[in-house]
C-alpha cells in the first residue's frame, strides 16, 4: 500500500440540473388556457374551475368558460440540454395534463352560440389546424399542445330551472418537464497524494 503524506484541501464549485424547481407546470397550463378563452370574442370571462372556484359564476355579462384540473401523468427522462437558454435549462420528460373545460351560459341559445366559438378556438392555432397550441408563459415559455374530445351538453333536465346551460370538453394537454441549473455550490474536498504520484479524494466536508 502506498505511503500516505499530508493532503491538500481544495475548493470545488459545482452546479447541475435542479430537479426541485418551484415553478408548477400544471398551474401555468391552467392559467394559459383560462387566459386564452377569456380573450375570445363572445366569451365574457374564463377562469380556473373546481376546486379553485368557490363562488357562483356570474353569467349576467355573457357565457363563462372554466378550466379544471382532472389529473396528470409524467414520463421522465435523463435531462437533455435546451440550446440557447439562459439560465441553462434541460428537458426532463413529458407531462400530460387532463383538463375539464366547461362552458356556462344563462340560456340554451346563448350556450349553443358560444359553444361554436369555443370549438373554433380549440382548432385554430396549430399549423395543420387541428388542436390548439399555447405558450406556458409562467413555466419557461414552453409550448402547450392541446387536443379536445367532442363536446357534450350536460345537466339538460335542470338547466332551465337553475339558469345554467352547460357544455363540457375534455382536454389533453402536453408540455415539457424542465429543470434548471442549481445555484452553484462551493464544496471543500481533501485530496491526499501518495509517494507514487497518484492522488485520491480522502473525505468531503460540508
Amino acid at each position: 500500500m502506498p505511503t500516505e503524506i499530508p493532503g491538500v484541501l481544495l475548493e470545488v464549485v459545482t452546479a447541475g440540473p435542479n430537479p426541485y424547481d418551484p415553478l408548477d407546470p400544471v398551474d401555468s397550463a391552467l392559467d394559459a388556457i383560462a387566459a386564452y378563452f377569456a380573450s375570445l370574442t363572445g366569451i365574457a370571462d374564463a377562469e380556473r374551475g373546481w376546486p379553485e372556484r368557490e363562488t357562483d359564476l356570474d353569467l349576467s355579462a355573457g357565457p363563462v368558460v372554466t378550466a379544471a384540473y382532472a389529473g396528470h401523468t409524467r414520463v421522465e427522462q435523463s435531462p437533455d440540454h435546451i440550446p440557447g437558454t439562459s439560465p441553462p435549462q434541460w428537458h426532463a420528460g413529458l407531462l400530460t395534463i387532463d383538463v375539464q373545460l366547461d362552458l356556462w351560459a344563462a340560456y340554451r341559445s346563448q350556450r349553443d352560440a358560444a359553444a361554436r366559438i369555443v370549438e373554433a378556438g380549440l382548432q385554430n392555432s396549430m399549423p395543420w389546424r387541428f388542436g390548439l397550441l399555447l405558450t406556458s408563459r409562467a413555466y419557461f415559455g414552453r409550448p402547450l399542445t392541446i387536443l379536445a374530445t367532442d363536446g357534450r351538453n350536460t345537466d339538460e333536465p335542470d338547466a332551465a330551472a337553475i339558469g345554467e346551460w352547460r357544455r363540457t370538453w375534455m382536454l389533453t394537454v402536453q408540455t415539457d418537464l424542465v429543470v434548471t441549473t442549481n445555484t452553484p455550490s462551493q464544496t471543500q474536498i481533501l485530496v491526499r497524494p501518495t509517494v507514487d504520484g497518484t492522488t485520491y479524494p480522502d473525505l468531503e466536508l460540508p
